[in-house]
């Protein structure tokens, strides 16, 4: 199955991961990503993630959440 880049289009013939590609309507296809798309995403990925625990709500001592005990009693 020929792998085809789901960001760029690029597909990977031989290991190598080009631009201009003549196929045959017959090959079947996979998406994924190319390593230069597969970089940005984690990269971005990153980003996000560190973002989002950085606007967590700080934690209060002495407050605990419900337990499941108190909200089925």
């Amino acid at each position: 199955m020929t792998k085809i880049c789901c960001v760029c289009s690029k597909v990977e013939e031989d290991g190598d991961w080009i631009t201009d590609c003549v196929t045959s309507a017959t090959k079947r296809f996979t998406h994924g990503y190319c390593p230069a798309c597969y970089d940005d995403v984690m990269e971005d990925l990153g980003r996000i993630v560190n973002m989002r625990n950085s606007v967590r709500p700080p934690v209060v001592q002495g407050v605990s959440n419900y337990d499941i005990a108190d909200v089925c009693a």
